[in-house]
């Protein structure tokens, strides 16, 4: 499970990186984009049969976005 917690907290914080990154519509595309690559994490986290992890990658997924529509 330790792992399992460095993982959540690497794809907050690079979904956290992506949002300080840039501004305006480049935002926009680079949060787009982060919402793609977290549904694949998703799919690959349910392909393994790791229910805790893809629930919280869901979690990550509406933060997203909820970045995207602010915009």
């Amino acid at each position: 499970m330790q792992n399992l917690d460095h993982i959540l907290a690497e794809l907050a914080a690079r979904t956290q990186r992506v949002f300080e990154s840039a501004l305006g519509s480049e935002r926009h595309a680079l949060l787009t984009r982060r919402h793609q690559q977290l549904f694949g994490a998703l799919e690959l986290a349910r392909l393994l049969h790791l229910g805790r992890l893809a629930r919280r990658i869901e979690t990550q997924i509406d933060a997203c976005r909820r970045n995207i529509d602010a915009e």
